[in-house]
């Protein structure tokens, strides 16, 4: 770069950053750090250089971001979002999926809940529940979605009621 009184713009995505209070800028403005990181600085950064009589842009830098897990879903195979009570009949299996919006990609834990404890029944991101292998009608399950990177978990709690509702696929019932 040739001249002086060099002016320096952080630029996002190739559009100039704007200004928010998890950002510091030093003095001159050559130098910018993310206090808070959020999803929402993820992108492509890159500082333009410029004087009265040139202008340089540098290579893009990509920071890789942590976060989550948000917006923790329970669904069933049938297509149906788990809500707090699902109902199912009578020798009926079904599948459950956990997922949440998270990087690295979450850890999952099934949990069974029952008398005042507690059982973890598997790991991953599904679990197969079979009707005909449960004592009980009622049986409370929990997913707990955990990101060992950032230390975050979520978890999503709902109930199972196994009865003869004389149909082949289970209902949800959000209260």
């Amino acid at each position: 770069m040739k001249g002086t009184r060099v002016m320096y713009e952080w630029l996002k995505n190739g559009s100039p950053l704007q200004d928010r209070s998890g950002y510091i800028f030093s003095p001159n403005n050559a130098t910018f750090t993310i206090v808070s990181v959020t999803k929402g600085d993820i992108g492509n950064y890159s500082c333009l250089a410029r004087n009265f009589v040139s202008e340089v842009e540098s290579d893009v830098i990509t920071p890789t971001i942590y976060y989550g897990p948000y917006g923790l879903r329970v669904i069933s195979d049938k297509g149906l979002k788990v809500g707090e009570v699902f109902t199912i009949d009578i020798g009926e299996s079904v599948r459950f999926d956990c997922s949440a919006d998270s990087n690295p990609p979450n850890t999952c834990a099934w949990i069974q809940r029952s008398n005042n404890s507690t059982e973890i029944i598997n790991y991953g991101p599904y679990f197969k529940f079979l009707s005909d292998k449960v004592r009980q009608k009622t049986v409370d399950y929990l997913c707990r979605a955990y990101n060992n990177i950032t230390g975050r978990g979520e978890e999503m709690q709902f109930t199972v009621i196994i009865t003869p509702i004389g149909r082949k696929s289970p209902r949800s019932f959000h209260p």
